[in-house]
């Protein structure tokens, strides 16, 4: 947990804020939806290549490289921001890279040393540090970033440079503090899923289409905002707010739910995610657009947290709750979650192919918001599933 609340304020910087920093030299939509597209091909090949690393190398050590190396491959944006489209993709690549050492690791410890009648306080632990991460730090990164170049204190370049050497130093120290935990590091046997029950098709199905969303929420909000809203400024306001509602909405579900309400919590986010999209789309303003952003912020928080605990269970269900064979099942997960990623980025390409960069802006939202609807049918499904036996 120390670990982690060192690790998440840097989360803004790597994403929205990069997001930011890419489309300000442009104005280029395409160049900021090919760095996430890079991250996400490269990021489930790399969960599968940690798992033959797991055989010869400790945990800690592959998670601390994962860890370390998104800050410095960030940072590479900053320093060297005339990278051509080739570069941005290579670079996404290498930072899809990282992310797999650091996610697919920080999973697999996730399930092994939590079990399903802790998890709800232990998310409830996470999603709390990650919230006060997402007020905090956003605001101060955007106000840092505008105030510097406003007040002709660094250009805004600079301000970049110097907030990445911060998240290197924190995502340092987070990765120091884990050296110290007493993990033992997992027997992998596969790290490909051959032959998957019935009940983890299922649960394919609904990962691909949580990550249809999930792909556009990395970096949707920053072009909608700095569209409508001004600068970094402006972008990191929003971010802060958003994780503000999103605190109050956690804490009334923390109060009032239990682990039987998990599928309510999607069920919730589904229909915010719709409503929200459809009058952004239909509206397409300033007013919507804010609406839209805190709508996002929120529905991508509740989908995660009543999907991350009904799909460890059944992780742990399909193993017997033998850990040993758990990693193929994270690491097709990530397969498919990147599989959805990838479909939503390709549904923001098509438009702005065939209309322009506004209709894709204007209309992506709504057309991924419907997707949403097999998500739930899915996991429906699946849950239906898992009483049945």
């Amino acid at each position: 947990m120390i670990s982690i609340a060192l690790f998440e304020p840097t989360q803004p910087l790597m994403f929205a804020f990069t997001d930011a920093f890419i489309f300000r030299r442009t104005s280029n939509f395409t160049e900021v939806a090919v760095y996430n597209l890079g991250i996400f091909i490269s990021l489930p090949i790399f969960f599968a290549v940690n798992g033959l690393l797991l055989k010869k190398f400790d945990i800690r050590k592959i998670f601390f490289v994962g860890l370390l190396g998104q800050g410095f491959t960030t940072s590479l944006l900053f320093f060297f921001p005339t990278a051509t489209l080739v570069a941005l993709f290579f670079i996404a690549c290498l930072q899809g890279m990282f992310m797999g050492f650091y996610w697919a690791n920080r999973n697999f410890i996730t399930i092994a040393l939590t079990k399903d009648e802790h998890r709800n306080y232990f998310n409830g632990l996470l999603y709390t540090i990650r919230t006060l991460a997402g007020v905090i730090a956003p605001f101060f990164f955007g106000w840092f970033i505008f105030l510097g170049s406003s007040l002709h204190i660094s250009s805004f370049r600079l301000s970049y440079q110097i907030l990445a050497i911060c998240i290197i130093a924190l995502q340092f120290f987070a990765g120091l503090v884990f050296q110290t935990a007493q993990v033992e590091n997992p027997k992998v046997r596969n790290v490909i899923l051959l032959h998957p029950s019935p009940k983890w098709i299922l649960t394919r199905f609904a990962t691909t289409f949580l990550g249809i969303e999930d792909g556009v929420a990395y970096f949707l909000p920053a072009l909608i905002a700095l569209t409508f809203l001004g600068k970094e400024n402006a972008l990191g306001t929003m971010q802060s707010v958003a994780a503000l509602v999103v605190a109050v909405a956690l804490y009334i579900f923390g109060r009032v739910a239990n682990s039987k309400h998990r599928l309510d919590v999607i069920r919730f986010a589904v229909v915010l995610i719709i409503v929200t999209a459809s009058f952004f789309s239909l509206f397409f303003s300033a007013a919507m657009a804010i609406i839209y952003l805190i709508g996002i912020s929120t529905t991508d928080n509740f989908m995660w947290l009543g999907f991350d605990l009904i799909s460890m269970k059944v992780t742990e269900d399909e193993n017997g709750g033998n850990l040993l064979n758990n990693y193929a099942h994270i690491a097709d997960r990530e397969l498919f979650l990147n599989i959805g990623r990838i479909i939503g980025i390709s549904v923001f390409f098509m438009l702005i192919q065939f209309f322009s960069q506004q209709i894709s802006l204007r209309f992506t939202p709504l057309a991924v918001a419907l997707c949403e609807v097999l998500l739930l049918f899915f996991v429906t499904k699946l849950c239906e599933n898992r009483k049945q036996h």
